[in-house]
């Protein structure tokens, strides 16, 4: 790695991941039955999920954002969780209970992990899964379905790119040092599964045109929600019903009901 590349990804990790390693909130606390899960990565970190067993066959692999931990969406989950899905959700590397520090490579191949756990341990099939990736989880999850079969993917609050995206945050760091990954606005053009885009009107931090972008890129078949008024973290609270009345369409199109 050269003198640039490795600038770039020492900058990257800083301004891209905010981990929080406590988990201040738990599903015991909001009643609601889940399993507790620990699984090993390919480099003997243990990660750590939470198994929330639905009254579906499908399962929601949620890939969250680049902040918090799996604590953080407790909210959004018990929401996700009226369609009647399984829902797995875990933490990448350094964050919550999950061992070792969050990388730039290092979190797409715990991505990629879990979705072999769903598949190799639990034994559920590859297109009863469908990702949902939020923010930072969606570069992930487009990453995974350009190279596995999906039953679907969910997209919401997700930038075009690392580059891109490091632009608008960050002007002061110069584009050549930011590693010019997460490129999801040409990754999504190979994605092998139906997928829904989801993006809040009023997002402060990732530009609503970056969403429509990522679904203009994308091949049928396709669906785009916009939330009037959302802003980057309260899309599934500004939606409310037409928020989940949206994504169940979306299963009844593909196929999953």
């Amino acid at each position: 790695m050269g003198l640039v590349e490795g600038v770039g990804s020492i900058l990257a990790e800083k301004f891209v991941f905010f981990p929080l390693k406590v988990l201040e909130f738990y599903p015991s606390q909001l009643q609601i039955p889940y399993q507790d899960i620990r699984f090993k990565n390919g480099e003997d970190l243990t990660l750590h999920g939470w198994f929330f067993p639905g009254k579906r066959d499908q399962t929601l692999l949620f890939l969250h954002g680049n902040a918090g931990n799996i604590g953080s969406r407790l909210d959004k989950v018990r929401h996700l969780k009226r369609i009647g899905w399984n829902i797995f959700i875990f933490d990448y590397r350094g964050y919550g209970g999950s061992e070792g520090t969050p990388t730039v490579e290092g979190v797409l191949r715990d991505s990629e992990t879990a979705l072999r756990y769903l598949v190799e341990t639990c034994k559920i099939p590859n297109e009863q899964i469908i990702l949902f990736g939020e923010s930072l989880g969606g570069a992930l999850a487009v990453d995974l379905a350009t190279r596995e079969p999906l039953g679907g993917v969910i997209l919401e609050s997700t930038f075009t790119s690392l580059r891109e995206i490091s632009k608008r945050l960050y002007p002061f760091i110069p584009a050549a040092v930011v590693p010019d990954t997460y490129r999801s606005i040409d990754l999504i053009r190979k994605i092998k599964a139906p997928l829904l885009v989801i993006h809040g009107t009023d997002d402060e931090m990732i530009p609503f045109e970056m969403g429509r972008g990522l679904f203009n890129a994308a091949p049928h078949p396709k669906r785009f929600y916009g939330i009037p008024k959302a802003k980057h973290t309260d899309t599934f609270l500004a939606g409310g019903s037409e928020y989940l009345k949206q994504i169940e369409e979306f299963l009844t199109e593909v196929g999953l009901p």
